[in-house]
């Protein structure tokens, strides 16, 4: 099993170098200017359109294309925009508010109000308690 082991680690090793190789060869590519020439940066106080004429780097050219996609109305390139530009939306947030009570301060004698239709006598059925036997 020793020996399975370590050619599986050095399969993964070689993988790994590979990739990053392949992250190198990227980076290079994409930092590259778009002609020969000098490359110019770009520094956000130019219109797209003068952008879309310069002669910057891969990478600046790939963003442009999708800031142009994104304002044609492609979604995807605009939610990619805004994830990796920064510009993410804040988290949804509950907002509970307290509703202030309205107290009637009326009658502040702890007496319940009587209306006209009572009267003075008791009701015959004021006392006896409702029991429900589950019958119904």
């Amino acid at each position: 099993m020793g020996d399975e082991d370590f050619q599986n680690d050095l399969e993964r090793a070689r993988r790994k170098r590979s990739r990053a190789d392949l992250q190198k060869i990227i980076g290079l590519v994409l930092d590259s200017p778009l002609n020969d020439g000098e490359m110019e940066e770009v520094k956000g106080d130019i219109s797209v359109q003068t952008l879309a004429t310069m002669n910057t780097d891969l990478k600046s050219r790939i963003i442009l294309r999708m800031a142009l996609g994104a304002a044609n109305g492609d979604l995807k390139s605009a939610e990619f925009l805004m994830k990796y530009g920064g510009y993410t939306p804040p988290a949804e947030t509950e907002v509970t508010m307290d509703v202030p009570r309205i107290i009637d301060d009326i009658g502040t004698d702890d007496t319940p109000p009587q209306s006209e239709d009572e009267d003075d006598e008791p009701d015959a059925m004021e006392g006896i308690p409702i029991y429900d036997d589950g019958s119904c």
